[in-house]
């Protein structure tokens, strides 16, 4: 009689993939669209607070929260096509990852307001050759702390806190709305070990394989 011995499957290291200003570059498109409707002095580095219409040089154009609102559900509502990458490399790297047993799951809070665009992001994400392993769609930060991943990369610093309180590695994603709290990170006395900030997806992979080590010795 043949026994069959099957071997333990190995449990994978997920990591959380936000999608705006992460994966995609939905806020440049938010600020072409602006420029477009006639916001010409604004720039992408502008948005130095969230939510964005907080920003002073928003406020200085009377830039409001309905505008840049209705602005940002109409991307994924009408224009996803017109997004970019932030990063061209993610398809490789994400090849990569996964190809060393981390998942890649996809969480994020777009479709928020309006959940009927949300089928538009598993269009797009094919559209751009990213592979992934699940999507979830969440509303805030304390569901995404809560989806049982090993980390998440993300571009508020917020997330970043509350993974860290739980014992949890956060990754924050550079942007100029959180670069006052990135460089405070760097000040003498007050760097929290559990906070990884990385500029591009070349620098993710690289903390993503560290961590996945990690979860492994």
């Amino acid at each position: 009689m043949e026994i069959l011995i099957r071997r333990p499957e190995v449990e994978k290291f997920r990591l959380g993939v936000d999608i705006d200003n992460v994966t995609a570059n939905s806020s440049q498109l938010l600020v072409d669209i602006l420029r477009r409707r006639g916001f010409w002095d604004i720039e992408r580095d502008h948005i130095t607070r969230r939510p964005f219409h907080e920003s002073p040089r928003f406020m200085e154009l009377g830039i409001s929260r309905e505008v840049v609102s209705k602005v940002l559900d109409g991307l994924w509502e009408y224009e996803f096509g017109r997004i970019e990458l932030m990063d061209k490399r993610i398809g490789r790297i994400i090849d990569g990852l996964r190809a060393k047993n981390i998942s890649i799951d996809i969480i994020t809070t777009m479709g928020a307001r309006n959940p009927l665009m949300r089928p538009n992001l598993e269009v797009w994400l094919q559209g751009k050759g990213i592979i992934y392993d699940t999507v979830s769609f969440v509303s805030g930060n304390s569901e995404k702390a809560e989806a049982g991943l090993h980390t998440i990369v993300d571009d508020e610093e917020g997330l970043a806190k509350l993974l860290s309180a739980k014992g949890k590695p956060g990754i924050i994603y550079d942007a100029p709305w959180n670069r006052k709290f990135v460089e405070d990170l760097r000040l003498e006395g007050r760097r929290n070990p559990l906070i990884y900030t990385v500029r591009n997806w070349e620098e993710l992979g690289t903390v993503v394989e560290e961590l996945n080590k990690a979860f492994r010795s």
